[in-house]
């Protein structure tokens, strides 16, 4: 886990490598929708603005070394990015 500045500090990116996915970071509070990660954008109510560029640019360089797939949380699209959980929802039979 990694700690970012976003609009809650501190923001923790966990850093899952899957089987079939590879890596993998999860964008916690960073950027709320694919077009703020890829722009740099920082929405108004984040706790500091600088903070907050600086923590897409160290992201976005962990990513490159890493070649991780980024899920941004807070975006719908992203989501079915990530791989469905093996029994998720199953009952256990006693």
């Amino acid at each position: 886990m990694t700690n970012w500045s976003a609009s809650c500090p501190p923001s923790i990116w966990p850093k899952p490598k899957l089987a079939q996915t590879g890596n993998v970071l999860l964008s916690g509070d960073l950027a709320h929708f694919r077009e703020n990660y890829e722009t740099s954008g920082v929405p108004i109510f984040n706790v500091n603005r600088a903070e907050t560029l600086a923590s897409i640019d160290r992201v976005k360089k962990l990513t490159a070394n890493l070649k991780a797939t980024v899920i941004i949380q807070h975006d719908p699209r992203d989501l079915g990015k990530l791989p469905a959980f093996s029994g998720c929802g199953e009952v256990e039979q006693h």
